[in-house]
């Protein structure tokens, strides 16, 4: 099985858990409100059986390019791989059963610059393996 999705959202990064006076921790409520808006806007792509087995996860993050840029690719922080994890925690229950299920990255995984003039979007392929 395959599903395919884009999200018109901002991407956006992981953030660390903070802990608050009692040494208890939180996730900020960005990274909340974030998975928040991917559980909504991909729930509509929500397969009758969510995926249990090996899958191959294929993701293409695209940012706002900065009005100067150092770099053709968007070689700066955030890390790829704290996008990554936001989408995958927030994937949770809606696509799959739980993101370990992830075995493999697929071609073209990375941060890309939105040149069409976008506010940036999310473009998703899920494979099982």
């Amino acid at each position: 099985m395959k599903v395919e999705f884009t999200l018109p959202i901002h991407p956006m990064q992981k953030e660390r858990a903070r802990a608050d006076v009692y040494r208890k921790f939180h996730t900020p409520q960005r990274s909340r409100d974030f998975e928040q808006s991917v559980k909504f806007l991909a729930s509509k792509y929500r397969p009758r059986v969510l995926l249990d087995g090996p899958l191959k996860l294929t993701v293409r993050f695209f940012l706002i390019p900065p009005k100067r840029r150092k770099f053709s690719e968007p070689a700066v922080k955030p890390d790829l791989d704290n996008f990554t994890k936001a989408l995958k925690d927030a994937l949770n229950g809606v696509i799959w059963t739980d993101d370990a299920r992830v075995c493999q990255y697929g071609e073209g995984t990375g941060k890309y610059y939105d040149l069409a003039g976008g506010l940036g979007h999310i473009e998703v392929i899920v494979e099982e393996i």
